[in-house]
């Protein structure tokens, strides 16, 4: 299974200077019908946590607009990430899995994408925890973190 989250901040620069609280985190992932058998699995941990932190997790599938759109099922992520952060998370064509509105004092979003062979093991970990020292980045990488 994958170990590998990409976290891609959408935070307005004044947002990211006003520290007045922690970004939204929208989970992103996608499914299609060939891991369908492990991927409903996955779903259910990482919708755990996305819940016990407050987050929002969003899913593409394989009867969704994205899959295979001029490219290998893989390139999509890019552009499902793209799109999110154009409409500013607007889930649009995505199923949303566990919704959480983002809290009145949110500095802004991060989006989050897990492959769908990947789980979060550690419930106590939080997402933020991730970009500490990393605010001003537009993408950071963890190995496991």
């Amino acid at each position: 299974a994958s170990t590998l989250l990409a976290l891609l901040a959408s935070l307005a620069p004044a947002a990211a200077d006003a520290a007045v609280g922690a970004p939204h985190v929208i989970m992103v992932t996608q499914a299609t019908a060939d891991i369908s058998d492990y991927a409903l699995w996955s779903h259910r941990v990482n919708k755990a946590y996305a819940a016990k932190h407050g987050y929002t997790f969003l899913s593409a599938n394989s009867s969704e607009a994205y899959v295979g759109f001029e490219r290998d099922v893989r390139w999509s992520k890019v552009k499902i990430l793209s799109d999110l952060m154009e409409r500013k998370g607007e889930a649009g064509e995505l199923t949303v899995v566990h919704s959480t509105p983002p809290a009145p004092d949110a500095s802004g979003r991060v989006y989050m994408w897990i492959d769908a062979d990947a789980v979060v093991l550690n419930f106590e970990k939080r997402v933020e925890g991730l970009l500490e020292g990393n605010e001003k980045k537009s993408m950071v990488v963890s190995l496991g973190g």
